[in-house]
């Protein structure tokens, strides 16, 4: 479910929640309004594990967040996309690739000869072995980490 946050005519902030959730075995769109603030009240926001406090009144404030946090993910998703270079070859770190090599590891593990191609999100090719497989999980892994708070 994603949350949409509006002005209104009248100067409150609407919040809806637009999605599907299923109801009695059918998917149904939904769409729920769930606060209506006037321009005095502020309210706090939980976003992961952050919380941000958003004022009516500072719809620049809001509009300028709303900016740089997309601008930063995109900037993210292009350093993911670019990736590192290993063994000549640019791998990009997606999701999608961390879920590809963890399986092509999995199946060298199980069957040492085999070979296989990663193709990367990118559009790049690797060829994975056994010989190379435990140096590229290694320095893949450290890619992707920076991607992820550290741990307590």
């Amino acid at each position: 479910m994603a949350a949409t946050y509006k002005y209104t005519s009248e100067g409150h902030i609407e919040k809806s929640i637009a999605g599907t959730r299923v109801i009695l075995g059918v998917e149904r769109d939904v769409v729920t309004k769930t606060l209506i603030l006037s321009d005095s009240d502020e309210f706090t926001e939980l976003v992961g594990d952050d919380s941000i406090s958003i004022k009516p009144y500072d719809e620049d404030g809001i509009i300028a967040a709303a900016i740089a946090a997309e601008e930063a993910e995109a900037a993210l998703d292009e350093l993911k996309l670019t990736g590192f270079e290993y063994d000549g070859v640019m791998c990009s770190g997606t999701k999608d690739d961390q879920n590809g090599v963890t399986a092509i590891a999995l199946m060298i593990m199980n069957v040492p000869e085999s070979t296989h191609n990663m193709t990367f999100d990118n559009g790049n090719i690797l060829k994975l072995t056994a010989e190379n497989i435990t140096d590229f999980v290694t320095q893949f892994s450290a890619f992707r980490s920076q991607f992820f708070e550290a741990g307590e």
